[in-house]
């Protein structure tokens, strides 16, 4: 019977493999085994959905934006600037309303406003544009991305540092896609700017 208890409470241990904090907190107990193994394949399904799907369309490869709050149509598809043969840029899949944020900081380039006080036929225009049905796939956004320390008051850099993104093209793009209700979105940076804009802005 001790031989069979232990064995039992391996099995259910074996079958609990995630230590992330959320699933740490429900105790491992018989009673609660079950909770937490729900809890954890929860868990790793949303881990799973934060991925974008990735096709190929006419030997390109494309990536699949949801736009679930967009009349027009439910997704778009977008590819690469710099083709996969490019090894100096690299493609991060980013939480669009960070690096929005970070965009707002910048003060190198022209900051678009908000869809709502776009010129009349704008929005129209780059509602076209990202049309999955139209024959040209248009390009991901292609941004740089730094960290810098802002100032205070009295114009002394602060101690802490925030991100600051600049769009050299596609700034039309992410924000009609945030519009039309787009959370993750790839982006194209240079391969040494591409784990700090992780840091901040990934998924």
């Amino acid at each position: 019977m001790i031989a069979n208890a232990s064995t039992s409470a391996a099995r259910r241990r074996s079958r609990v493999s995630c230590s992330c904090d959320l699933c740490r907190r429900i105790p491992l107990r018989t009673e609660a085994a079950a909770l937490r193994q729900s809890s954890y394949r929860n868990h790793r399904n949303t881990m799973q959905t934060m991925t974008l799907a990735q096709a190929q369309h006419d030997g390109v490869d494309v990536w699949i934006v949801p736009l679930p709050g967009h009349a027009a149509y439910a997704y778009t598809h977008l590819k690469r600037v710099f083709g996969s043969d490019d090894s100096r840029h690299r493609v991060v899949t980013i939480d669009l309303r960070r690096l929005l944020a970070c965009a707002d900081r910048d003060t190198t380039d022209y900051v678009l406003p908000s869809v709502q006080d776009w010129p009349p036929g704008k929005a129209a225009g780059i509602r076209e544009f990202l049309d999955p049905d139209k024959a040209r796939i248009p390009d991901m956004p292609f941004i740089t991305f730094r960290e810098t320390r802002p100032r205070t008051l009295l114009g002394i850099p602060s101690l802490s540092k925030t991100g600051v993104a600049s769009f050299r093209n596609g700034q039309h793009r992410a924000r009609y896609l945030a519009h039309a209700g787009a959370t993750r979105v790839p982006v194209e940076v240079h391969e040494t700017e591409a784990d700090l804009l992780a840091r901040y802005c990934g998924m």
